[in-house]
């Protein structure tokens, strides 16, 4: 037996997500129109539900720290296992979804970022050096921020799921 398999006591854990799209632009124009125009989310939420876990919330909120911060503590309870933030990763002015999820991790998963940088490169180059994706654990809930772009999502998403059962496992 595996140290991975000694850790997933409880396979059969209900795994839950909550998808929060970070976007000055797409908090403008109203809940249908964003959902319709934006694949990132909508590429997260197939690859989520492919995986068994259910969305329990999608939602697009301005790029403001206290807006972030506030909906990242209400979703973070025993019912949600993920929540995936998606866009506001990068080093413009407006960028601040790291400032905003650092600070509530208590435990952050730095392999994530470096491996979600090291795929990244392989795939764009050194414009990598410029991701910000993070990872880390907040009470019982996991938490992910990536890069807005479809590509970003699917990597980034893809990655985690394959130890989200395992993260849930230590975390409870």
């Amino acid at each position: 037996m595996t140290t991975r398999e000694l850790h997933i006591k409880d396979k059969d854990i209900r795994l839950t997500g909550s998808i929060i799209v970070i976007s000055d632009s797409l908090s403008k124009i109203g809940e249908r129109k964003w959902q319709k125009l934006d694949t990132s989310a909508k590429k997260a939420s197939e690859i989520l539900l492919d995986h068994g876990i259910k969305i329990k919330k999608s939602v697009v909120i301005p790029d403001e720290i206290d807006r972030i911060q506030e909906l990242v503590n209400n979703e973070v309870n025993d019912q949600i296992s993920l929540i995936l933030t998606i866009g506001g990763t990068g080093i413009s002015h407006r960028d601040i979804t790291v400032e905003a999820i650092q600070p509530l991790l208590e435990k952050k998963l730095i392999g994530f970022g470096e491996l979600f940088r090291s795929l990244t490169f392989k795939e764009v180059g050194t414009v990598s050096i410029m991701t910000r994706a993070l990872a880390g654990v907040i009470k019982r809930s996991c938490i992910v921020s990536l890069p807005g772009s479809t590509n970003a999502v699917e990597l980034g998403t893809n990655l985690i799921v394959k130890e989200l059962l395992h993260i849930i496992n230590l975390r409870r």
